[in-house]
């Protein structure tokens, strides 16, 4: 065995095999190392290899395009739904107005007028009933009728379920408690079943010395269907 020098660029040769390396592919392979590391340097420069699109010269020079949204014109109004389902009914009310235009007296009934008592003073007082109903307040007012401190009037609804041949209380009561002036006025809350062609009228009873209201009174039912 021997070995031939053939010189910085020859080859070393054993028996004619090739055990050497080219030294062209040497510096080929330097440069592209080299090159790979100057690539490299420009991916950092660049931190996203895309950003290196719209480089123009050798060196990197990192660009980002930047895409902006514009809010579009508002479109036309949609069309009106459809109208909804009818909602449930809700409760009804009424009032009854009962008032005086004359003195009445302790056991005269009221309505739409005054009647002298008696057996048919009830009944020419009353008022009819138009649906079932709930009877749920009272008010009663004895206007400017003087009442000392100790004296009271009160307002009593009756009701009559057989066209006024009989007639008794309901138990919904209001007392004006003296002195007037400044009490003429109660109420009262009530929850009582009337029903239609019913008829009602309030009783005025005043307590002792108090005697007839000369200027009569007045009176509201309240109801709910």
């Amino acid at each position: 065995m021997y070995l031939k020098d053939y010189g910085h660029h020859g080859r070393h040769k054993t028996h004619g095999q090739d055990y050497g390396h080219d030294h062209d592919r040497d510096h080929d392979h330097d440069h592209d190392h080299h090159g790979r590391d100057h690539n490299h340097d420009d991916d950092d420069k660049c931190r996203y290899k895309h950003h290196r699109k719209c480089c123009k010269h050798k060196e990197c020079c990192c660009c980002v395009k930047v895409h902006v949204e514009t809010k579009g014109v508002t479109g036309p109004t949609g069309a009106t739904g459809a109208t909804g389902a009818t909602g449930a009914t809700g409760p009804g009310g009424s009032t009854i107005y009962l008032a005086s235009d004359q003195a009445i007296s302790s056991g005269d009934f009221m309505g739409l007028g005054t009647s002298q008592g008696g057996a048919k003073g009830y009944v020419r007082d009353t008022v009819v009933i138009a649906h079932r109903a709930t009877i749920t307040g009272f008010v009663f007012n004895i206007r400017d009728n003087k009442l000392t401190a100790t004296q009271s009037v009160i307002g009593t609804i009756y009701r009559s379920i057989d066209g006024g041949a009989t007639f008794f209380s309901t138990g919904i009561v209001a007392t004006v408690s003296g002195p007037n002036p400044p009490n003429f006025c109660a109420h009262t809350s009530a929850s009582y079943s009337v029903d239609p062609c019913d008829l009602l009228a309030v009783q005025v009873t005043t307590s002792t010395g108090v005697g007839a209201l000369t200027d009569g009174a007045a009176a509201t039912i309240i109801l709910s269907f």
